[in-house]
């Protein structure tokens, strides 16, 4: 059980590297005269003032070509001797915190006018950071038995006492002082990761031991320890929620933790805030922990995070209509893309990052898998979709039409307008831009058009958010918020405005766009009693019409059994005629009303049909016409079986831009026979037994010789 009474929800990614390696130097810690005192409560020992300090050069921001790293040569060894000489005599000698800093380092100072401490300060790519903890007391807060500054709880070290917003509002800000002094702030989660981000590039691995002190045995059983950076982390414990100091080795902790600016969340955020801990060999971890709980503070000086940062590169990208592909050539990823109506999407969410730009990971974007299916996703803040700088987070800012952004050259974000447009290209019918499974309330969705939209929630510092939602940026923006359509249950889309800080995915969209596919490869046939031409298509060994019959003659059975949709004649040019089945077969023949060589189509054509699409659960949407039809699921007419809405006659007229219904002169009774039916509402062909008196559409198919 977790002394700190809650297991590590989330792992950022300077959580899961800041842990050093395990390693024997058989020390007890820093001073650690109180190592086995594990379980007794916390009382306060006598204050230093904090104020002594040494170092190389009062140069508050000195560096050398690493950032701030001197020579590492022999630390492992010079950190084991000085690890071994703690011993029981030692231990009784209060160390400084200046006994740890890395002597190889140029370190800068600051001295808090609030009680005239000074700390020596580094500078680590484009941040300066304290390289000792803080040591200013407070009403609450607590000595440190290592001599390593002061402990405080999550309130302390935010400075409740001043209005605070989490990192989880819409209205936070960046560099939020809370106990640090002026010009300085509490590190947040994008902190910690821009330093993570900057010793991994300058190659080192174990990000834990490039932090951490090898001075004077300041972190117990570890040979690892580099300071290679002079960050100098050293090992301190911390009090835990019930008053208790966890010391070096108790219930087989051996982490020393730092506070961040967030709190946990969202589910914890009322008891829990997020902290970030080193440790000997992997033991400690980065999540959420009691607000009550006492960690250090390490202070950071505010600083633009997007110093030195540029655009993404804009190389170019290659898009395959046959293959539905897309390839990213900044990364050479390659997506799938999905043709729906005129509109080409990006069938898979964005998953590029910058190195060095805007959207780096952990600062501007976040990425994971295993969400949802194990589905590979990046979230990206707004600017960072954008492509620009984050100081746009708190003002409007003017983008192009089919701004780039991110996006791969020659697609972009897409507007809410194009949202808007893709809405009405499914027939509002959102389920058919969903992924089959993964979302909570419905699994079982029959999507038509592949645009395979999982609900993967969004991002914010405290953690995912919501599993039953999700949300896609927009190009559109406001002076806090940017636009998004969220997307809720697999079953309905909305335009909504959500904060710049938040992160969600992003869907690319061509900039080009597309023409609707249409079948091309039909014959014709011409009716000879009427010269009206026909277009024919083979599926499978059959051949079809590919109109609906549109023929009548003088006779009284067409001409009391047959009808034009609203008893209008233009209707019959669009649509075809609808017969009642004894007018569609003459009375009960084979040819019926179809020309010389044709016949009304039979049962045994549609399961020839159905076989030949090899498709049941989508052969409606593969027969559909792409036009005519009302609030339709993406047709497709791959068949060039042209199936048209031309809705049937009952005594009234119904179903014209919503349902398709072929009589066959196959009979069920004599007053029922079998008819196929396609309707806006599925994706399917369905078959009923009705009454032969109902007027509904003929397709012909050729006699085989």
């Amino acid at each position: 059980m977790n002394i700190k009474g809650k297991a590590f929800l989330y792992t950022c990614v300077c959580a899961a590297v800041l842990a050093g390696c395990s390693g024997k130097s058989g020390t007890t810690g820093p001073n650690d005269d109180d190592s086995q005192d594990s379980s007794s409560s916390y009382s306060k020992s006598n204050d230093k003032d904090g104020s002594s300090s040494s170092g190389k050069s009062d140069n508050s921001s000195g560096s050398n070509s690493n950032g701030s790293s001197g020579s590492t040569d022999d630390t492992s060894s010079s950190s084991t001797s000085d690890s071994n000489s703690s011993s029981g005599s030692e231990s009784s000698q209060k160390r400084t915190q200046d006994d740890y800093l890395n002597p190889d380092i140029e370190y800068g100072e600051l001295k808090d006018p609030r009680d005239g401490s000074v700390y020596k300060t580094v500078k680590i790519g484009i941040q300066t950071w304290m390289a000792q903890n803080l040591d200013l007391k407070t009403e609450e807060s607590s000595e440190s038995r290592y001599n390593c500054g002061k402990l405080y709880t999550w309130g302390e070290a935010v400075d409740l006492s001043r209005p605070f917003n989490t990192y989880c509002s819409t209205t936070d800000v960046f560099n939020y002082k809370g106990i640090c002094p002026d010009g300085w702030h509490l590190p947040q989660v994008h902190d910690w990761n821009i330093l993570v981000n900057y010793v991994k590039k300058q190659g080192y691995t174990d990000i834990g031991a490039a932090l951490k002190s090898n001075r004077n045995g300041a972190w117990p059983e570890d040979s690892t320890a580099t300071d290679a950076f002079g960050f100098s982390a050293v090992y301190g414990g911390y009090v835990s929620y019930a008053g208790v100091y966890v010391t070096y080795g108790s219930v087989g902790h051996t982490e020393s933790c730092y506070w961040f600016a967030e709190e946990d969340g969202p589910s914890f955020s009322e008891n829990y805030a997020r902290e970030i801990c080193f440790s000997k060999g992997g033991a400690g971890g980065g999540g959420g922990t009691f607000k009550e709980q006492k960690n250090f503070v390490r202070c950071v000086k505010n600083y633009d995070i997007d110093e030195g940062a540029t655009p993404a590169p804009k190389a170019g990208s290659v898009y395959d209509s046959v293959a539905n592909t897309l390839t990213d050539l900044r990364d050479n990823k390659v997506y799938k893309t999905t043709q729906i109506v005129d509109q080409v999407w990006m069938a898979e969410n964005l998953v590029y990052v910058t190195e060095g730009g805007y959207a780096d990971k952990g600062v501007g974007s976040k990425c994971t898998s295993g969400i949802v299916d194990s589905v590979y996703s990046c979230y990206y803040r707004w600017n960072a979709a954008l492509d620009v700088p984050s100081g746009n987070m708190m003002e409007k800012v003017e983008v192009p039409e089919k701004p780039q952004g991110l996006c791969p050259s020659g697609w972009h974000i897409p507007s809410k307008n194009e949202f808007e447009h893709l809405y009405e290209n499914i027939g509002k019918n959102v389920a058919d831009i969903s992924s089959v499974s993964g979302w909570r309330s419905i699994n079982n969705f029959e999507p038509a058009t592949g645009f395979n939209l999982y609900p993967l929630g969004y991002y914010i510092a405290c953690g995912f958010e919501d599993y039953s939602y999700t949300g896609l940026w927009t190009a559109e923006n406001d002076s806090s918020t940017g636009g998004a359509y969220m997307f809720s249950s697999g079953t309905s889309m909305r335009s909504s405005d959500i904060a710049k800080r938040k992160y969600l995915p992003v869907r690319c969209i061509r900039d080009e766009g597309a023409t609707p596919i249409e079948f091309t490869d039909f014959g014709t046939y011409t009716d000879t009693r009427d010269d009206k031409v026909y277009r024919t298509t083979k599926i499978g060994e059959d051949t079809w019409m590919a109109d609906n019959m549109n023929y009548i003659d003088t006779t009284s059975l067409l001409k009391k059994g047959s009808v034009c949709y609203d008893s209008t004649d233009s209707n019959c040019t669009t649509y075809g005629r609808l017969y009642t089945w004894n007018a569609a077969t003459l009375g009960g023949t084979e040819q019926g009303v179809c020309p010389s060589g044709w016949h009304v189509s039979t049962r045994t054509d549609w399961d020839n049909l159905e076989k030949a699409v090899n498709n049941t659960a989508k052969i409606g949407t593969l027969l559909k016409a792409t036009r005519l039809w009302k609030e339709i699921a993406y047709p497709k007419n791959e068949f060039g079986f042209t199936a048209i809405p031309a809705g049937y006659y009952d005594g009234k007229f119904a179903g014209l831009g919503t349902s398709a219904q072929f009589w066959t002169s196959t009979i069920v009774s004599d007053s029922s026979a079998f008819y196929y039916s396609i309707s806006n509402a599925n994706t399917v062909l369905e078959k009923f037994a009705k009454s032969k008196t109902v007027a509904r559409s003929v397709r012909c198919v050729k006699n085989k010789e």
